[in-house]
């Protein structure tokens, strides 16, 4: 089987999916090198993928194993977190990760919110941290 983005991406929607079924999971996106670029270095790969849960989450961060060679680098975020989306501007993990991501889960447009918050007027030089 060859392994491509479009693959990996499916692979991720459809455990977000999974994961959100369970009435916990608010919205995922999807970050890093398989949202922006070439995922794949010498065959292997991370997909990180973020769930943000209407809850706190039991855990912070986990690694799925997909294969020997892939595997999901899971980010686990309470919905609380993306309450003041204009403030995630300055954050230096969350602001840039949600300007862009590949959405996987949002069926209540929270995380559209979220970013539409975060986005407006982000890329101004006076943002810039």
């Amino acid at each position: 089987m060859i392994i491509t983005r479009a693959k990996l991406i499916d692979l991720a929607r459809r455990e977000a999916e999974a994961r959100a079924a369970s009435g916990d999971v608010v919205s995922a996106y999807l970050d890093g090198s398989v949202a922006y670029g070439e995922p794949l270095l010498g065959g292997t790969a991370d997909v990180d993928l973020v769930l943000i849960h209407a809850e706190v989450p039991d855990v912070d961060r986990e690694m799925v194993p997909l294969s020997p060679d892939i595997h999901l680098d899971i980010v686990h975020h309470a919905r609380e977190r993306y309450a003041q989306p204009r403030g995630l501007r300055i954050d230096p993990w969350i602001g840039p990760a949600i300007s862009g991501p590949v959405f996987l889960h949002d069926p209540q447009h929270f995380f559209e919110w979220a970013q539409a918050g975060d986005r407006g007027q982000f890329f101004r030089a006076d943002h810039a941290v």
